[in-house]
């Protein structure tokens, strides 16, 4: 091949692979904003969140309490031990289950309740989806919902240590009903599914901590109550915050 015919040659692979790159981003870009779009347009246009809310903090503010608290929660997670003291708490409730018989009329009962909780959730999905404001199904309230319903199927330690861990976010729940944000809820019986979900999440608790004997009350101390606190801390510090900075 000639002089003439590679600088030609790669002229032309240069081209090339430029004009892939600039369709590779561009696609990129399509893909990015029709996610964002799916998750957080109808939140967004709804004024649930944005911009101003995101601006009421200053960014430094933002960074600097997420850092002092997550670095404060991995801080207490492996200076108190508590995988150990987890792991302990897991191997005596399946002892303990071991022991324990739950009535089939019960478990029915559990059966029932659950699955109305797993539609509730579907639902949300369907409402968030049909406006596409998908992120709100990371609310407290919603993963709350969907995390007793699967403590409701469960037969193992998951259900106990839902019961355990999840008391401390139903303060959330309480202030929601107390102090309902219901602007937006306007497609069809959304605003019903609001009130029944918080009322299923407020009283299956209770069952869920008296259920097998009381097993899970027994393991309800301080101790896991801080762990809930610790894990809504890690939650809200990092998935939240970093949520609101990206679709803001």
């Amino acid at each position: 091949m000639s002089d003439f015919d590679l600088r030609d040659f790669t002229q032309l692979n240069s081209v090339t692979l430029s004009q892939f790159l600039k369709m590779s981003s561009s696609s990129l870009n399509v893909i990015l904003t029709k996610v964002h779009d799916a998750l957080a347009y109808g939140a967004l246009s709804k004024g649930w969140g944005g911009i101003e809310c995101f601006k009421a903090i200053p960014l430094r503010t933002h960074i600097v309490e997420s850092s002092f608290w997550i670095g404060l929660c991995i801080a207490t997670y492996y200076g108190l031990n508590v995988p150990k003291h987890y792991k302990a708490m897991t191997d005596n409730i399946k002892l303990d289950l071991a022991q324990s018989k739950i009535h089939p009329v019960a478990r029915a009962l559990e059966i029932i309740v659950g699955s109305i909780h797993m539609f509730l959730c579907l639902q949300l999905v369907y409402y968030k989806s049909n406006i596409s404001s998908l992120i709100n199904l990371l609310q407290p309230c919603h993963v709350i919902c969907l995390l007793q319903g699967l403590a409701l199927l469960s037969t193992d330690t998951f259900g106990v240590l839902v019961a355990v861990f999840v008391l401390p976010a139903l303060t959330g729940t309480t202030a929601a009903m107390l102090f309902p944000e219901t602007d937006g809820l306007d497609q069809p019986f959304e605003m019903q599914a609001y009130w029944i979900q918080h009322y299923f999440i407020e009283a299956v608790p209770l069952y869920l901590l008296l259920r097998r004997g009381s097993l899970a009350l027994k393991y309800s101390n301080i101790y896991t109550m801080l762990g809930g606190l610790w894990i809504l801390a890690v939650l809200h510090f990092s998935l939240y915050e970093v949520s609101i900075f990206i679709f803001s």
